[in-house]
């Protein structure tokens, strides 16, 4: 006798965390989004930070030592699922506390081959698997999404394409009721949008609802004194069908910016703790569910 027996989903998600970080005169406690993992079948969990806007997934070597992590590894397991990549080593700047977990980024490369990951902002899971493909059936609109994008050099009256990075997830969203085109920065985790653009930033910090209170701060990004100009405004955006809210906007001196097609840098703080993220790398899209306030 053969026994059917019914067909089991898969649960492929895992609790993620947050680092914390000091910006100017406010703490915010979703800094960067961590995701646990386990290298090359080493059953101790650690923790990579989420970036869409690394190409690649790197280990931070002085403390990937420390946590006893092989020097060449090949493989990663991310919420049961392996992960056939081999991260670089690069001399993190800053000082980290190894006891967090912390030892590396998960880039872009990641992604690729994992194909879908949702992020369940609301309940701080990650979920890939039969989850994320049942987050993904709910998602009513996909925003399409460019894996690269153009830098181009000014010229009288014209614009001369230089070259093309390759890995870096662009889309198209509406911010203050216009079209712009974002790069999506899960690395950028607690800001909302942030542009090297002066006229734009200035531009969206007076039409938002709300008051605009500039302040100017310095903060370490990648251990290099940066210096952010904010300005506290709801632009009242979307993306697909699903509208978020900003809470501010922010301006840094980023030449190489102005000579590309992005608008902005759009972070995860508009999401955290109100929708799901579908990152679909196989069909180059993203989808936004909104799961309600808190």
């Amino acid at each position: 006798m053969i026994l059917l027996l019914p067909a089991v989903a898969l649960a492929m998600c895992e609790a993620l965390s947050w680092s914390s970080a000091q910006l100017g005169d406010q703490h915010e406690p979703h800094a960067g989004l961590l995701v646990p993992v386990r290298v090359q079948g080493n059953e101790r969990v650690v923790r990579m930070q989420l970036d869409t806007a690394a190409p690649t997934s790197s280990l931070y070597g002085r403390i990937a030592d420390q946590a006893g992590l092989p020097q060449t590894v090949r493989y990663l397991d991310i919420a049961g699922q392996r992960v056939d990549l081999s991260p670089r080593r690069i001399d993190q700047p800053g000082s980290f506390d190894v006891n967090t977990g912390l030892v590396g980024t998960l880039g872009g490369d990641a992604l690729e081959i994992l194909g879908l990951m949702s992020l369940d902002l609301v309940h701080d899971l990650v979920c890939i698997g039969d989850e994320a493909e049942a987050h993904a059936s709910d998602v009513r609109t996909w925003t399409a999404v460019d894996l690269s994008y153009n830098v181009y050099l000014i010229r009288p009256l014209r614009l001369v394409r230089l070259f093309e990075l390759v890995g870096y997830p662009t889309l198209e969203a509406t911010i203050a009721g216009q079209t712009r085109r974002v790069l999506l920065d899960t690395g950028s985790a607690p800001v909302d949008l942030l542009t090297s653009r002066r006229g734009l930033f200035r531009r969206w910090a007076g039409s938002g609802v709300g008051h605009a209170d500039h302040g100017v701060f310095t903060a370490s990004s990648w251990g290099a004194a940066t210096q952010f100009t904010r300005a506290e405004v709801d632009l009242n955006s979307t993306l697909g069908e699903v509208a978020f809210s900003t809470r501010g906007v922010y301006f840094w001196r980023h030449r190489r910016m102005n000579y590309t097609e992005i608008d902005a840098i759009l972070g995860l703080k508009p999401f955290v703790g109100r929708h799901v993220l579908v990152l679909d790398y196989r069909n180059s899209r993203l989808g936004l569910l909104d799961a309600g306030s808190p």
